[in-house]
């Protein structure tokens, strides 16, 4: 009798849990409801340096999606704009589930990939981040350098106060970001562009889609 009782009790408490995770599960459409940059070591095991890193990167994709691609680049980058190709085909196949993280990595020389980072940090100033780190990459393609940054901001719609963003540009405002990235990167171990880590695991070179599709699906797992 004491044995059947046990028993029913542990179907019990099988089936509560059961329908804690189902709930869950279905609740966030099968993805936790969680912004991976607002989890430590102990949630999701990710090295620390990885979750400041990827909290203070330029967010392209949903805040509360559980698989981060911290990239770190260079507009002058063939094989980054090469990346940003495959990074573009994949994240519409994740669009729920990945979202990207933009660091520069270039020394802070007044050279004109400095200048195309530093008015990427001005055009975030004005809300269109995404839209000239797009154009930045795309308006390279063909020339075999970076474009110019006066070329990137006139093919972007939506900057509040064009005076204002070339001020913001010219004076070096955010020069002090542009060089910390470098050396957060430089720490975390990049030597070379592109690098980039998802959920913490690194990798360098231009990856092909079916190699990154991987990378991505294996970290679902884990985020979940």
């Amino acid at each position: 009798m004491i044995d059947r009782i046990v028993n029913v009790a542990a179907v019990l408490v099988v089936a509560a849990a059961a329908l804690f995770f189902a709930k869950a599960w279905f609740a966030s459409d099968g993805v936790p409801g969680v912004g991976l940059v607002n989890l430590g070591e102990e949630e999701f095991g990710l090295p620390a340096e990885f979750v400041r890193a990827a909290s203070t990167g330029h967010r392209l994709g949903p805040e509360d999606a559980p698989v981060v691609l911290l990239l770190y680049s260079d507009y002058a980058c063939g094989f980054c704009r090469e990346f940003d190709r495959t990074l573009r085909v994949v994240r519409r196949r994740y669009p729920q589930h990945l979202a990207v993280a933009v660091k520069p990595f270039v020394p802070l020389e007044m050279n004109e990939s400095t200048r195309l980072f530093l008015g990427a940090e001005c055009a975030a100033e004005q809300g269109v981040f995404g839209a000239f780190h797009t154009a930045a990459l795309r308006l390279g393609e063909g020339q075999g350098r970076a474009p110019l940054w006066e070329d990137v901001a006139d093919s972007v719609g939506g900057l509040l106060s064009r005076p204002a963003f070339d001020h913001c540009v010219t004076s070096g405002e955010y020069a002090d970001r542009v060089e910390s990235a470098y050396r957060e990167g430089a720490d975390l171990g990049v030597r070379m562009v592109p690098t980039f880590f998802v959920n913490g695991r690194m990798y360098m070179g231009a990856m092909d889609a079916v190699t990154l599709d991987s990378a991505v699906a294996a970290a679902l797992p884990r985020a979940r």
